[in-house]
């Protein structure tokens, strides 16, 4: 199973919360990036940005990611790419206003200006979108109808957004 995303819809509390009820492992791409910048001593932001080592993205979207998603146990993967690099799992998107969704991610990181988040976040989208087009010739974010669910989340808790998946997948 393979969740997808923009940058605060919910993904990761969503899929904490439907993987702990489904008995999957929860695997975020997110957190795998984050390991690899650490060992790399730079920053997320800076692993990701226009002067990013496009041969790691590479190898982490290609290689880490599927080969983790892969290992016997059932697994619910948060990744932005994982409906390309998993096509056989069933696909999820979680959609969220912008608003709603930079306010949470300035609330999750303790900042006031919500504005300057959303500024941010919007500057990492952008160059995420060149990096996936040009690393892997996608349309991205990809059309809806790639997905086996979409779920609007502007409206909902994580815990209202997990029920709906597992009704889904019951």
């Amino acid at each position: 199973m393979t969740l997808f995303g923009v940058c605060g819809a919910g993904k990761g509390d969503i899929g904490k919360i439907v993987s702990a009820r489904s008995n999957r492992d929860f695997i975020s791409a997110g957190d795998i990036q984050r390991e690899h910048a650490a060992l790399r001593s730079v920053t997320i932001e800076a692993q990701a940005g226009e002067s990013a080592d496009l041969e790691h993205d590479y190898r982490v979207d290609r290689e880490i990611i599927p080969r983790r998603c892969r290992v016997g146990k059932p697994v619910l993967c948060d990744a932005r790419l994982g409906w390309h690099f998993l096509p056989e799992s069933y696909k999820i998107c979680l959609w969220c206003d912008d608003l709603v969704r930079f306010a949470r991610l300035a609330k999750r990181e303790g900042v006031t200006d919500v504005d300057k988040v959303g500024g941010l976040v919007l500057g990492r989208e952008r160059d995420d979108r060149r990096r996936f087009e040009r690393l892997y010739d996608i349309v991205y974010p990809p059309k809806f109808e790639m997905f086996h669910l979409i779920i609007n989340t502007t409206n909902l808790t994580p815990a209202e957004g997990a029920k709906i998946i597992m009704a889904a997948i019951d």
